[in-house]
C-alpha cells in the first residue's frame, strides 16, 4: 500500500489486477532473475579470483617473514662455522670417504701382489 491510499481505493487497485497482468508481472521478475543468475554466474570466477587475489596479498607479509626465517636458517647451514653446520659435516664426511678409498685401492694392489707370490710369480 502506498502513502496516502485508503483501503478502498487499495482494494479497487486490487481488484483492476488481471490474471494476465499478474503473469506479466511474474514472467518479467522472473526473467530479470534469470538475466541476474547468469550474469553472476558469468562473473562469478573473475569474483573468485579477485577474492583469492586480495587474500594472498593480505598474508604477503607474514609469508616473507617466514620464508626469510627459512632462508637465514638454511643459510647458517650451508655456511662454515667450524663445527656444526651441515657443510662441515659434509666436509668431514667427504674426507672419510677420500681416505676409506685410497686405503681400499692401496689393500686391492696388496691382494692382486700377494696372489702373485702364492702363484709363484714375480710381483710387478
Amino acid at each position: 500500500m502506498t502513502a496516502g491510499m485508503t483501503w478502498q481505493e487499495w482494494a479497487d487497485h486490487v481488484a483492476d489486477l488481471t490474471i494476465a497482468k499478474v503473469a506479466g508481472w511474474v514472467s518479467g521478475f522472473t526473467a530479470l532473475f534469470i538475466a541476474f543468475i547468469v550474469a553472476v554466474k558469468k562473473v562469478w570466477p573473475w569474483m573468485k579470483a579477485f577474492v583469492r587475489m586480495v587474500d594472498t596479498i593480505a598474508t604477503l607479509p607474514e609469508r616473507l617473514d617466514k620464508i626469510e626465517e627459512r632462508q637465514e636458517a638454511t643459510a647458517k647451514e650451508l655456511t662454515d662455522n667450524h663445527g656444526s653446520s651441515l657443510k662441515d659435516a659434509v666436509k668431514r664426511t667427504e674426507k672419510i670417504a677420500t681416505s676409506t678409498q685410497e686405503k681400499l685401492e692401496v689393500h686391492i694392489e696388496f691382494c692382486k701382489q700377494r696372489e702373485l707370490l702364492l702363484a709363484g710369480k714375480k710381483p710387478e
